[in-house]
């Protein structure tokens, strides 16, 4: 997730929101020849078709629902296109996050509204992960899926920072 955070904030310094981040839009790819300090692979994120720039030019239209239903946030979910910014994309991070540690979709009804009105209200189900004692996996992900973007880490930088201090914590360093 540290890999899909920086390469979000790359690519939000230039001024361009992906809208549709999901695990089949994540690729890890070998790294033939890694430093002795880097991991033998890599994250890429594919399929910028359903972008954004920030200065308001949609590269795909607008007033239409954009993104997969499982990992749009409520701004996206109610068609909400100018409301769109970086900010949507961290709540897809939330969401990828969950899906990884549970192996489940975090909005998991089976019909498409039911899931569009899940999200809209950001009714996340519970977490549990403070149980297992990690209490701040239950704090990111909470704060990334929050339903008022201005609620929401206001950055990749910032769920990225979240992320490495918790796996500080979790390998015994902070």
């Amino acid at each position: 997730m540290v890999e899909l955070c920086d390469a979000l904030a790359a690519a939000h310094r230039r001024g361009v929101i992906h809208r549709d981040l999901k695990p089949e839009n994540l690729f890890l790819s070998k790294v033939d020849s890694p430093a002795p300090d880097e991991l033998d692979v890599t994250m890429k994120v594919l399929d910028f078709g359903l972008s954004k720039l920030l200065d308001g030019v949609e590269i795909t239209g607008s007033g239409r629902l954009l993104g997969s239903p499982s990992y749009m946030s409520p701004e996206q979910a109610r068609g909400d296109s100018h409301l769109v910014d970086a900010r949507s994309d961290i709540f897809a991070v939330g969401a990828l996050l969950y899906e990884c540690l549970t192996g489940e979709k975090m909005f998991n009804a089976e019909k498409l509204e039911q899931k569009r009105q899940a999200i809209m209200a950001a009714r996340l189900p519970p977490l549990r992960f403070a149980e297992r004692g990690l209490p701040m996996v239950d704090k990111i992900i909470a704060r990334a899926c929050s339903q008022k973007p201005e609620d929401r880490y206001q950055s990749a930088a910032a769920i990225q920072g979240a992320l490495e201090e918790a796996e500080k914590v979790l390998a015994g360093k902070a």
